[in-house]
């Protein structure tokens, strides 16, 4: 039987002497894959925002020209046009630049989900492989 983490040992607790090194493993394994997603997930937010003040701070440079004072009737048409004109294609550079943050979090979450995958499946034989040897069983790794 594995060796009591807790040093008690006593009959009245079932888990007494299970060894939890295993279980805190896990554990910390699964805080370790939180964190590298939360930090992924916290860089991509903040470009999204840098993004989007700039996208505001452009916008509203470009309404200068809109709300100036005009001689002729006709050029406060024109200068819609060409608002409506520059916002379509500020528009444009914009989003594109947020699909490339999406795509960039989302190609870095599948590389820590598959880095954590092959972790576990690891941990996993290594584990079946203990726990063979302990029962004095060859285990799937053993000839």
């Amino acid at each position: 039987m594995a060796k009591s983490t807790t040093g008690k040992g006593t009959g009245s607790d079932p888990f007494a002497n299970v060894d939890m090194s295993a279980m805190m493993d896990h554990i910390k394994g699964s805080a370790v894959v939180g964190e590298k997603l939360s930090q992924a997930a916290l860089e991509a937010a903040g470009k999204a925002s840098e993004l989007s003040s700039s996208w505001t701070k452009q916008t509203i440079a470009n309404m200068g020209d809109v709300t100036s004072v005009k001689d002729d009737p006709s050029d406060y048409a024109k200068a819609m046009t060409d608002f409506a004109s520059s916002q379509g294609a500020l528009a444009q550079e914009n989003l594109n630049q947020f699909a490339q943050i999406a795509q960039a979090l989302q190609e870095q979450t599948i590389s820590i989900l598959m880095e954590a995958s092959s972790s576990m499946g690891e941990e996993a034989a290594e584990a079946v492989q203990k726990a063979a040897d302990m029962m004095g069983m060859k285990g799937p790794g053993s000839k």
